[in-house]
């Protein structure tokens, strides 16, 4: 994996496979076999470039933001890179499709995950208020997820100090 100068490749170790390191009896209970280590690598290489016509940032009141909020970015399946407002997620020109890293993408994946999972015996069952819920909806709803993720994360960079 690839990770742009603005991410933190720990975070990235973390999010993919670290979370379960140390934890191997809840994996076991959970029926999930802890994943491999990723190969990560942080970048700091910044590319700049004039943008053509049709191709500029869509609001004009953020036409000032400049050529350094464009960003490229891909993830396995995709067909090719998808080009968007670093700012807003959106495609440049407001055009074309939603990159996959998007919030309104990811969502749809939270979604379509929710649905696949509904009923399931073994899992814990779903709130059905989630089926209906909009983004910042469901994001305010992960707050204690989010808090015990930053806690285990601060947790694992101290005990590697």
């Amino acid at each position: 994996m690839v990770v742009g100068r603005k991410f933190n490749p720990d975070r990235l170790r973390l999010g993919t496979c670290c979370a379960l390191r140390g934890f191997a009896s809840s994996a076991a209970a959970l029926r999930v076999h802890p994943p491999r280590h990723c190969a990560a690598l942080g970048t700091t290489v910044k590319l700049e470039g004039a943008a053509g016509v049709g191709e500029k940032i869509a609001d004009k009141n953020r036409a000032d933001a400049g050529d350094s909020d464009e960003s490229l970015t891909w993830a396995r399946g995709d067909a090719r890179a998808s080009r968007h407002d670093g700012r807003t997620g959106g495609p440049v020109g407001g055009g074309g499709p939603m990159p996959a890293c998007s919030r309104a993408a990811l969502h749809g994946m939270f979604r379509e995950a929710v649905a696949a999972l509904e009923g399931r015996g073994d899992l814990a069952s779903i709130p059905p208020s989630f089926k209906s819920m909009e983004p910042s909806d469901v994001k305010r709803a992960a707050k204690a997820y989010s808090a015990g993720q930053f806690a285990l994360f601060r947790g694992l960079i101290e005990h590697r100090r």
